[in-house]
């Protein structure tokens, strides 16, 4: 009973991540490939709305370190990316790679042409992170209920044999009481 209450109130969800072999044509059919160090990130479109989980379309800028691929019309001595940001508290419930950059993150990142204009290939799976900003802060912050909520997995997850002995100890405790208190009642009863 109380695994199908868990079942209820924390369902599951598959996720899963692209094939390495997928990953690597992305990289490979990325026409740029640079390393940079971010030097601005702000938001460029809210999608909170739209969208189950909220995710942000943000728009960093990147000053070019080192061009590793490009075409060959184009130099690139500071390029703008726009990528889809979802926060780092769900990330467990989409199954994929956060993309979370801070000004002065330095970046590897494979891009292709996209709708607003410059895209990681694959998102999160083509930009590496070879260095991390130490301040940081989370666009979307976490709301209670979820902390909550997320909370309660993790302790379900790491602790649940525990909790179900404690169950069942309860259980057998509140029996023996109820056994007792009932024996009581009937010896008493009895004695009149």
């Amino acid at each position: 009973m109380v695994f199908g209450l868990c079942l209820l109130l924390f369902p599951a969800r598959i996720c899963a991540s692209p094939a390495p072999s997928e990953i690597t044509k992305a990289k490979e059919k990325a026409p740029v490939h640079l390393i940079g160090v971010v030097i601005s990130d702000r938001l460029y479109q809210d999608q909170t709305n739209e969208a189950d989980h909220p995710s942000q379309i943000r728009r960093m800028a990147l000053s070019v370190k080192q061009l590793i691929k490009a075409p060959q019309e184009q130099s690139f001595s500071e390029v703008i990316v726009y990528y889809v940001y979802r926060p780092s508290w769900i990330q467990d419930e989409l199954g994929s790679v956060p993309l979370s950059v801070a000004v002065g993150d330095v970046v590897e990142v494979w891009l292709k042409q996209g709708k607003r204009g410059w895209e990681p290939a694959l998102g999160g799976w083509t930009v590496q992170h070879l260095s991390y900003a130490e301040k940081r802060s989370e666009p979307i912050p976490e709301p209670f209920l979820h902390m909550a909520e997320r909370y309660i997995k993790t302790s379900w997850r790491y602790h649940s044999g525990r909790m179900v002995w404690g169950g069942v100890i309860f259980f057998l405790f509140v029996f023996v009481l109820f056994v007792k208190l009932f024996n009581l009642d009937r010896a008493s009863t009895e004695d009149r």
